[in-house]
């Protein structure tokens, strides 16, 4: 702060800031007003400003010279562009030069599936399973259609590997031991068959069916039977034209004491 001071005839004093800056004169308004710090020790006021003095007049060789610098001015190219300016100008020309992005390379294919050559070792494609009721049907035990198990070109593998094995007459259980006895059975049943023993099969299917088959059964003594899996012995039938199996009830297969089957599985390979 600047401590306030009283000139001659003033009847009271005036402070002013010290970090403020303030504009004085003589009074005169036609005089220009100048800035100044109110910490100046300089307590006169200030001077006129000096006129500027004249420009002196140049030689007409030297108006020409001038004019020809002013005209190189003109015409001289612009100033290369600073730092990062240069550099992103660099960047563009070479960006320019190389022209387009190439397109990235399309992927390679996906490699062929594994050809199936056996039903033992047979692996199942991606397939999505839905069970609903078979119409019109009174259900006295468990009745379901469950679609999507496999998919046509599984059902096709599957038909070749087991013709390739080759089909025999399809006999009913305990009346082929003789002659006339398999004779009347083909009045009954009429069909070929082929047979495969394949744990790893039917443990696929297994798991596609499990979430639509009961989880326990009852025999008829009331015993209690908690679901386990499928039989590994898959059974291939096929029926030319005028071939035929009447209307049965299955049987059952055991396995020991502790295992026995309850519900019979039909895979349709074809529309036939």
């Amino acid at each position: 702060m600047a401590s306030p001071a009283q000139g001659p005839g003033d009847s009271e004093a005036q402070a002013i800031d010290v970090d403020s800056p303030i504009k004085r004169g003589t009074g005169d308004a036609n005089e220009p007003l100048e800035l100044a710090s109110s910490d100046s020790e300089d307590d006169n006021p200030p001077t006129k400003r000096p006129k500027p003095a004249p420009a002196s007049p140049v030689p007409a060789g030297n108006a020409s010279r001038a004019g020809d610098d002013d005209a190189r001015r003109q015409e001289a190219p612009p100033a290369s562009p600073p730092g990062n300016a240069l550099l992103a100008q660099l960047r563009r020309e070479r960006e320019a030069k190389r022209g387009p992005p190439r397109p990235a390379p399309a992927p390679a294919p996906a490699p062929p599936p594994p050809r199936q050559n056996s039903i033992q070792a047979f692996e199942l494609s991606a397939a999505t399973q839905s069970a609903r009721d078979v119409p019109g049907h009174i259900d006295r035990g468990f009745t379901k259609i469950v679609d999507g198990v496999l998919t046509a070109g599984d059902a096709d593998v599957l038909i070749r590997l087991a013709a390739q094995k080759g089909y025999k007459v399809a006999t009913i259980k305990h009346r082929n031991r003789t002659q006339a006895a398999r004779q009347k059975a083909l009045q009954k049943r009429n069909s070929g068959r082929c047979m495969f023993d394949s744990p790893r099969l039917a443990d696929q299917i297994f798991d596609r069916l499990r979430p639509f088959l009961p989880a326990r059964k009852r025999d008829g003594d009331g015993a209690e039977w908690r679901l386990v899996g499928l039989n590994e012995r898959l059974r291939f039938l096929r029926y030319d034209p005028g071939q035929f199996f009447l209307q049965h009830p299955d049987g059952h297969f055991s396995r020991g004491r502790r295992e026995r089957s309850f519900i019979t599985l039909l895979l349709y390979l074809n529309e036939g």
